[in-house]
């Protein structure tokens, strides 16, 4: 069994420093959330079924924008008698 710790004995002069410290810490804190702006979304969902056969892949536009944001790839690789089928999403 452990005996308690004895606390250390700080100067006055640390320990004022350290008050000061938490105190200016607490008010930047403060201050941040302060700043904060309120965030807003929405979720908006679009009923798609795509078949992706081996080999094939699915671009994904999240905000339609034209820009693909995500690629789903169907990936077969074969090596002698036995193979692996993966599901992959990649970012461009």
């Amino acid at each position: 069994m452990q005996r308690p710790r004895t606390p250390s004995k700080l100067t006055a002069s640390l320990n004022h420093q350290l008050n000061k410290y938490a105190l200016a810490a607490s008010a930047a804190g403060v201050g941040m959330l302060a700043l904060a702006q309120p965030a807003e979304a929405k979720i908006v969902y679009h009923h798609s079924h795509r078949v992706i056969g081996p080999g094939q892949h699915y671009a994904i536009d999240l905000n339609r924008d034209g820009v693909t944001d995500f690629t789903l790839r169907n990936l077969y690789d074969q090596t002698g008698r036995s193979g692996q089928l993966s599901l992959t999403l990649a970012s461009p």
